[in-house]
């Protein structure tokens, strides 16, 4: 399978969430985290990229790249045969990760996939684009439970519990 094959999953399955390429981007690297996590295998053999904003697969970036910051409507073609045992597991764990990750915005993923500690922030201390294997991601922070503590829904939902008339007074600002 490859990390195309999981976005295309994560399109069919979870477009409701309102996926952007770089949103997308990490969905598809947490599956790789969740699965060497759960299964000790890999769910995909694509290379994964220290980017500038986080981890990305360069095929997945690059067969969404038009879409920009907008939400992603179509899947990409393939051309890659994926066995059904294959599709069902990786759907298992495409449905976990859109549940636990459900809540973030794509800010919250580049914050979330940048704290110390991540592969993200060990490999790209390298400089450039850097590798992040299958290694890097199970010696780094990327296998703790996300939380959304510090998401943005969480954070509005704060202040209007706190400052019950903060948002009010926005919306009529």
């Amino acid at each position: 399978m490859r990390a195309l094959d999981v976005a295309n999953l994560f399109i069919e399955r979870h477009s409701d969430l309102g996926l952007s390429n770089s949103s997308l981007n990490k969905l598809v690297y947490y599956a790789q985290v969740k699965s060497l996590a759960t299964t000790g295998k890999p769910l995909f053999d694509s290379r994964i990229e220290a980017g500038d904003y986080g981890p990305v697969e360069p095929e997945v970036y690059e067969a969404f790249e038009q879409y920009g910051k907008q939400p992603i409507r179509h899947v990409a073609p393939s051309g890659h045969p994926v066995d059904a045992d294959g599709l069902r597991e990786a759907g298992e764990i495409v449905d976990a990760v859109a549940e636990e990750y459900k809540d973030f915005t794509a800010f919250d993923f580049l914050v979330w996939s940048q704290r110390p500690g991540t592969a993200w922030s060990n490999v790209r201390k390298q400089g450039g684009n850097p590798p992040i294997t299958r290694e890097d991601i199970l010696r780094s922070r990327d296998l703790e439970k996300p939380t959304s503590d510090y998401t943005l829904a969480s954070c509005i939902k704060v202040i209007g519990e706190k400052y019950r008339n903060t948002l009010r007074l926005l919306a009529d600002a």
